[in-house]
């Protein structure tokens, strides 16, 4: 086909215009996501650099993913949902505020809040930990 294209001298191209409409796309609720945008968005959502100008993008992916993210809340499984989503951490926490205040409806301020929850994460996984001292964790290894 290229060859002939070649030799003719002259192109020609009997392609179908493809308009391209503005739609406002709204976002849908997690119940409604197939699977392979689920999984992709919780991909993008592993491996975004949390920096100011992806926060929107993060915002959006975070409202999406919700309902899969309380999965792990329901299998108490901390150490899980930090690999998973280690972008839950930045923003001093507000990701994390925002699960909890859709999940109990209170407001809360991450930073004020961390010192008594950082007593009850430490001592439910004070297994992991060889060492506590002066903030400085040192992991066991396993395997």
């Amino acid at each position: 086909m290229e060859y002939l294209a070649k030799q003719a001298g002259t192109r020609v191209f009997n392609r179908k215009s493809q308009k391209i409409q503005n739609q406002h796309l709204t976002k849908p609720e997690s119940a409604d996501l197939c699977e392979a945008d689920l999984f992709a968005m919780v991909e993008e959502l592993k491996f975004i650099v949390p920096v100011a100008e992806n926060r929107n993008r993060i915002n959006e992916l975070w409202e999406s993913t919700f309902a899969y993210r309380c999965q792990y809340r329901a299998n108490n499984d901390v150490l899980s949902f930090l690999e998973e989503f280690p972008v839950s951490i930045a923003f001093l926490g507000e990701l994390i505020e925002y699960d909890y205040q859709r999940l109990t409806g209170r407001n809360i301020v991450f930073v004020n809040e961390w010192s008594n929850w950082q007593q009850k994460v430490l001592h439910a996984h004070k297994y992991m930990f060889k060492e506590i001292s002066d903030g400085i964790y040192e992991y066991r290894k396993t395997g």
